[in-house]
C-alpha cells in the first residue's frame, strides 16, 4: 500500500535487480514493462527492488479574470456597470481547499447625476471545492480593500460561487459570480 500526502497526477513503478549468482538479470516481457522475468537457481536467492513514485501535482495556479460589474443596491442607482478585470495567485493546501491572493480592477459607469467610479480591489480569499474530477463546482469566501478613484479606500468582504472545468493538465477554464460588499459604499 502507498499513499502521498500532497494532491497527486499519478503514480509510476520500476523494477530493478542485482544479477544472480549465475549472472541471470531481471527482464521485461512486454512493451509496457508490466510482465518480468527473473531466472533464479534452486537453493540461490536475488534481491529485487520495487520503487513506486507519486507525481505531485502543482501547488500553484496564476489566473486571471475578465468580466463585467453589476452595482446593486443604491451604489447601482448612481452607477451603471462595466469593466471588470481579477489578476490571481492560487495556492493549492488540498484537493479541497485553497487559498486566493487578488488584485481587481473593477470600472462603474456615472448615471442620475453619479460620475465614472474605477475600484481597485486587493483581497486574501478561501476557496473550497466540493468535487475532485475535471468538473468541480467551488465556493469563495474572503476580506479585502478596495480603492475607489475617485474616493478613498474601504474594507469590504467577498462571497462567491462558480465551477472549474479543467480542459489540460496545466490548464483551466473558470465561471464565477463574486457578490462583494463594501463598507460605506459611497466613494468618499
Amino acid at each position: 500500500v502507498a499513499g502521498h500526502a500532497p494532491p497527486i497526477t499519478g503514480w509510476s513503478a520500476s523494477l530493478a535487480s542485482a544479477p544472480t549468482s549465475s549472472g541471470t538479470a531481471l527482464q521485461s516481457l512486454d512493451t509496457e514493462s508490466t510482465l518480468f522475468a527473473l531466472a533464479v537457481a534452486p537453493e540461490q536467492r536475488s534481491t529485487l527492488e520495487v520503487t513506486i513514485s507519486a507525481h505531485e501535482a502543482n501547488r500553484y495556479a496564476v489566473w486571471l479574470a475578465l468580466g463585467r460589474t453589476l452595482p446593486q443596491g443604491s451604489f447601482g442607482n448612481q452607477h451603471k456597470g462595466s469593466t471588470a478585470a481579477t489578476l490571481g495567485f492560487e495556492y493549492i493546501l488540498t484537493p479541497a481547499y485553497s487559498l486566493e491572493a487578488t488584485l481587481g480592477r473593477h470600472s462603474f459607469g456615472g448615471k442620475n447625476g453619479g460620475s465614472d467610479i474605477d475600484v481597485t480591489q486587493f483581497g486574501v480569499n478561501g476557496k473550497w471545492y466540493f468535487a475532485q474530477p475535471s468538473f468541480k463546482p467551488f465556493l469563495t469566501a474572503g476580506v479585502g480593500g478596495y480603492a475607489f478613484d475617485p474616493g478613498s479606500t474601504r474594507f469590504g468582504v467577498n462571497l462567491g460561487a462558480g465551477v472549474q472545468v479543467d480542459l489540460a493538465p496545466q490548464w483551466s477554464l473558470e465561471g464565477r459570480y463574486t457578490l462583494h460588499q463594501v463598507t460605506n459604499n459611497s466613494p468618499n
